[in-house]
């Protein structure tokens, strides 16, 4: 079939994907919140210090600098805080691919695990989205567009969660429509992703968890299954 993904390329797309194990992006969002959170704190002791030792500074100014840049820290470092808690309570999650790739036109499944032994969630809620992003303009004035090509998502209620010595597993299932561009990377101005994101309430705990998956068309792709098809089959 005419675009089929070359298997040579696995390794130089995605890593991740050659393995078979998505992790999650928790782990990189709480790295990159902290990198965030400790130069603002410098930044906001500075000012409160360079206003403070200004004894011209009327009193309007003194309380919007330091209120403003104390609401601003506080806020940032509560939510650095929460999702570092968070990503210590459920540990990062993986995702693994049991079809690798995912088919146009055919399946994609897998295994989210969660590392907790703990606690299990009463329900996941999993959603598939196919994103297209384009940039547009000429240097500073470049824009970012981003298209939801598609979306779909349906609950895992706790019947279906499996607790076991290696955590909480949950299954993964989505029928991917076949008239949607495939995973798309080679392009700084133009490129598609497909992600798998999981929504659930561990231990008190709201959690997120996304991984971006391959889709692709493969031998086992199916033509005829398009997202007219799909959403006809479920209304039925």
């Amino acid at each position: 079939m005419p675009g089929q993904l070359n298997p040579h390329d696995w390794e130089t797309m995605n890593p991740e994907w050659y393995s078979g194990a998505v992790t999650s992006s928790e782990r990189k969002l709480v790295k990159n919140l902290w990198i965030i959170t400790i130069p603002a704190t410098v930044v906001t002791c500075a000012a409160i210090t360079k206003v403070l030792r200004n004894g011209e500074a009327d009193e309007w100014l003194f309380t919007f600098v330091v209120g403003t840049a104390v609401f601003l820290y506080a806020w940032l470092l509560v939510y650095s805080a929460v999702a570092t808690l968070r990503l210590l309570c459920h540990g990062t999650s993986v995702l693994q691919l049991s079809t690798r790739p995912g088919a146009l036109g055919g399946p994609m499944t897998g295994t989210l695990i969660f590392p907790s032994t703990m606690f299990a969630p009463r329900v996941v809620r999993l959603v598939m989205t196919c994103t297209h992003y384009s940039v547009s303009g000429i240097n500073r004035e470049q824009t970012l567009c981003e298209d939801v090509l598609w979306r779909d998502e349906h609950d895992v209620p706790i019947s279906q969660i499996q607790l076991g010595p290696n955590g909480c597993k949950v299954p993964v299932l989505f029928t991917v429509p076949f008239d949607l561009p495939q995973s798309k990377k080679d392009n700084e101005e133009e490129w598609t992703t497909w992600n798998v994101s999981a929504r659930s309430t561990i231990a008190g705990f709201y959690s997120r968890s996304r991984f971006e998956v391959p889709i692709f068309r493969t031998q086992e792709s199916d033509p005829s299954l398009t997202r007219s098809r799909i959403v006809g089959i479920r209304s039925t």
